[in-house]
C-alpha cells in the first residue's frame, strides 16, 4: 500500500484511514472527474440534493467527504496526486494479472482442443488450434532487423570480392560503370 513522504505515512495515519481515502478517491477517478475535482468533493460535507416540495434546494450530505484526521484540513492536490498514481498503478497491474490469467485459460483450452483433434486424427483442426496459439503468444510476428549501420558503409570504394561475399553471389551487375 505504498505510502507518500509527505502526509501519508504510517506514523499519522491509521491504515484504516488510507484505505478509506483511497477507495473514496477510485471511486471518484471512475466517475472521470480529475484532480481539482476530487479536492473539491472531498473538502465539501454536503452537497446540492433534490428540491422539496416547496421548490427549495436541499442540501444533503456528500458520501465523498474526507478529511484529513490529522490536521481537521482538506486533502491538497499535491496529496491527490500520488494517490491517484498510485490507484493507476495498482489497476494496471491487476488488469495485466487478469489478461495473463485470461491468455493462460485460452491457451489451454486451445491446447485440449490440439490434444483432442490429433487423437482423432483431425490434423486441420489441430494445426489451426496451433496456428492461433502462435498468434497468441506472438511467435509469428516478423523480426524486426536494424539495418541503419549499412548507410554508413562506403559501399563505392569496397573491392567487389568483398561486396560478393556480403551479398553471396554475383554483384558484377548492380554496380556502377
Amino acid at each position: 500500500m505504498g505510502v507518500s513522504k509527505k502526509g501519508l505515512s504510517a506514523n499519522h495515519w491509521s491504515p484504516s484511514a488510507i484505505e478509506l481515502l483511497k477507495r473514496r478517491v477510485a471511486s471518484l477517478l471512475a466517475r472521470r472527474l480529475d484532480v481539482h475535482e476530487i479536492v473539491q468533493m472531498l473538502s465539501t460535507p454536503t452537497m446540492p440534493g433534490e428540491q422539496d416540495i416547496f421548490g427549495q434546494q436541499t442540501m444533503v450530505p456528500n458520501p465523498s467527504y474526507f478529511i484529513n484526521p490529522r490536521t481537521g484540513r482538506p486533502y491538497g492536490k499535491s496529496t491527490i496526486y500520488r494517490i491517484k498514481d498510485e490507484i493507476y498503478a495498482d489497476w494496471r497491474r491487476k488488469d495485466s494479472e487478469k489478461i495473463d490469467q485470461m491468455f493462460a485459460e485460452v491457451i489451454g483450452s486451445l491446447e485440449e482442443i490440439v490434444r483432442r483433434a490429433f487423437g482423432m486424427g483431425d490434423y486441420e483442426l489441430a494445426l489451426g488450434a496451433l496456428d492461433r496459439i502462435i498468434n497468441i503468444i506472438g511467435a509469428n510476428k516478423p523480426v524486426r532487423v536494424d539495418l541503419t549501420f549499412l548507410r554508413e558503409i562506403d559501399w563505392e570504394s569496397m573491392p567487389s570480392e568483398e561486396l560478393e561475399r556480403i551479398a553471396g553471389g554475383d554483384v558484377s551487375g548492380l554496380l556502377p560503370g
